[in-house]
């Protein structure tokens, strides 16, 4: 049996961002895909059109990119889900958190009142 390839990596901060959403694609390619939307967004395009993402991410054509939102097999509530998890987990881990021992919660049981 042959082992699926890996994605081809893009930018660190990108790549590590949607990590976290690599098992909601099935395919490689999806989640490559995935990634290049991503870049080509905080891009400074002016226009983000998926030809013009696809320019600056170097690949040779929008059509991968286009048919990432057409026809993939990946839905966009567990897109959602995923995002509401990673944000909420990202909030409760913040310093902040009561739960974490964070400077704000120490504050406020040092205080006198």
């Amino acid at each position: 049996m042959v082992a699926p390839r890996t994605a081809q990596p893009t930018v660190g901060f990108v790549d590590g961002y949607c990590a976290g959403y690599q098992d909601l694609f099935v395919e490689v390619r999806a989640f490559e895909a995935f990634k290049h939307l991503h870049l080509g967004l905080i891009s400074e395009l002016k226009r983000k059109s998926l030809p013009a993402i696809a320019k600056v991410t170097g690949l040779p054509n929008a059509q991968s990119l286009q048919q990432f939102l057409v026809k993939s097999p990946w839905q966009a509530s567990d897109l959602c889900l995923s995002h509401w998890w990673q944000v909420n987990q990202a909030a409760y881990q913040d310093n902040c958190h009561p739960r974490s021992g964070g400077l704000a919660y120490q504050t406020h049981l040092d205080s006198p009142n």
